[in-house]
Parts: structure tokens; C-alpha cells; sequence
């Protein structure tokens, strides 16, 4: 019975010794494609021809021919009892000398704006739709 013991023992001793010397480290290398999409990202430019240009939002200060088409625009106040105001610009210089025409008002309201006009500022309106 001894003898079978030592021998147990033995091939034990074999098969750790086994496992220490000569082993092999396995690596493995993939490769990922990521595509990442942005729902801020700028949209590809456009011409004002191309693309219509035929409404202005309600808040800001917009170029004739770059950020709309001259036209007929209509808007109304964006809430209630709040005036809606807009002005026709001959230049960007931010001075009343710059001011080709300006108005308020409580309900809709129509503005022709014309292709030698700078820019339009409005403020506290709707988003401005051209009728013609």
C-alpha cells in the first residue's frame, strides 16, 4: 500500500512540475470599427437657392439672400399678450442709424422684406412663414 501512495505522490509532483515549465501565454488581437453619429453636428451647407430658405425663427438676427430669401413674411407674438417685435436692417452695425423700418405688435403681422435690406431682427415672435 506504501509503495502505491509514493507513486500517487510521485506523479503528482511530475504533473505540477509539468505545469510550471514550458507553459504558453495565448494572446488575442481583434480589431473594432466604431462609427459615431451626432445629433449637434452642423448640416452640410446649403445655397438659399437650393434649399428655400423660406422661414425665420422667431428670435435672432438673419441675413437677407444668406439665411432667408426676400419676400412677405407673416408671425404673431410667441405668447400670448406679449408683443412680437422685428426690424428691418440696412446694415449690421447695431446702431437706430442702421434701421431701415421697424414695428410691434399685440396680434399677426406682415413685413416685406426686400432683397437690399442687410438683415431682419425679431424678437419675442413666432417662427416668421413667407406668403409671397
Amino acid at each position: 500500500m506504501r509503495s502505491k501512495g509514493i507513486a500517487i505522490a510521485g506523479a503528482a509532483l511530475a504533473l505540477v512540475g509539468c505545469g510550471s515549465t514550458g507553459s504558453t501565454t495565448r494572446t488575442s488581437t481583434y480589431t473594432r470599427t466604431v462609427t459615431v453619429t451626432s445629433t449637434n453636428a452642423p448640416a452640410a451647407p446649403t445655397s438659399p437657392a437650393s434649399s428655400g430658405y423660406t422661414t425665420i425663427p422667431g428670435e435672432g438676427t438673419f441675413r437677407v439672400g444668406a439665411d432667408f430669401q426676400p419676400g412677405t413674411y407673416t408671425s404673431s407674438p410667441a405668447e400670448a399678450a406679449h408683443h412680437c417685435y422685428w426690424y428691418r436692417l440696412g446694415d449690421l452695425s447695431g446702431t437706430s442709424s442702421g434701421q431701415i423700418a421697424s414695428g410691434y405688435t399685440l396680434g399677426p403681422v406682415y413685413v416685406t422684406i426686400s432683397s437690399t435690406d442687410a438683415a431682419f431682427k425679431t424678437e419675442g415672435c413666432q417662427t416668421w412663414q413667407k406668403v409671397s
